[in-house]
């Protein structure tokens, strides 16, 4: 009870000192539950166990989440994420010998938002790359849902492992209009995508490399689509892609094995 007290605590102070930090140990349990404009909430947890669950309403929200361990989850509660003009940026890193999986659900309904995501990390130079590219020790499996509903939103991500081969499971589900998605995922263990974009004027890169690889992908709209999608590596690669092209511009697909 006191461990829950303080931390609430610390959450109400970060609401209202705007840019502050709340650093949280091990199986913490961090409930968000916040209305308002301009709110800029950074979080830091350390250890295993640890859990975040937000409720977020607002314009100009920005929130940025660093967990290092393992077994840890970022989750969304009920509407997750909404608003407009918001920028979410998240991180998982592991950095003990543990193979458990460490979990990301990231639910934003609003446009012109911003979602920057990594377990392990990557990005790898794509869509003007800010860092995000650990590479030393990283043992923990990822699963990573995205779920982005609004328009003109940028999406970039990446899951990487290091020393160790633990699987990488990615779903992005974008139902709006003019997005921008640029995701990675690195490392020798096994690669999972699902992707499913349902509205118009889409630009997305996927990148798989080495490894095992497996992308499903559908994308549905009248106007035209990118879709540039890499596996590489010495393993079985397959993909999917189901498609709905009606636009007399055409859409441009690119799909590279190597």
């Amino acid at each position: 009870m006191k461990k829950t007290l303080l931390i609430t605590i610390l959450l109400i102070i970060a609401y209202v000192v705007i840019g502050s930090f709340v650093s949280v140990w091990a199986d913490n349990e961090i409930y968000i539950n916040q209305s308002g404009d301009n709110l800029n909430l950074n979080i830091r947890q350390y250890g295993d166990n640890n859990k975040i669950d937000t409720v977020m309403s607002g314009y100009q929200l920005t929130m940025k989440v660093l967990q290092e361990g393992n077994k840890n989850e970022l989750l969304k509660n009920s509407n997750g994420i909404s608003g407009d003009g918001n920028t979410i940026t998240t991180e998982q890193w592991n950095n003990t010998t543990s193979s458990d999986v460490n979990r990301m659900y990231i639910d934003v309904n609003g446009n012109n938002n911003t979602v920057n995501v990594g377990q392990g990390c990557k990005f790898a130079g794509g869509m003007s790359d800010t860092s995000c590219d650990r590479d030393t020790h990283e043992d923990a499996g990822h699963t990573l849902y995205v779920d982005i509903q609004g328009g003109s939103n940028t999406i970039k991500g990446g899951q990487k492992s290091g020393t160790a081969n633990p699987d990488h499971n990615l779903s992005i589900d974008v139902d709006s209009d003019s997005n921008d998605v640029f995701y990675t995922q690195a490392g020798s263990g096994e690669k999972n995508l699902t992707l499913n974009i349902d509205n118009d004027s889409n630009d997305v890169t996927i990148n798989q490399l080495y490894g095992t690889h497996t992308a499903n992908v559908t994308l549905d709209g009248s106007d035209p689509t990118t879709l540039n999608l890499t596996q590489q590596g010495s393993g079985v690669m397959n993909y999917t892609l189901t498609q709905n092209c009606v636009t007399l511009g055409g859409c441009t697909l690119s799909v590279t094995q190597q």
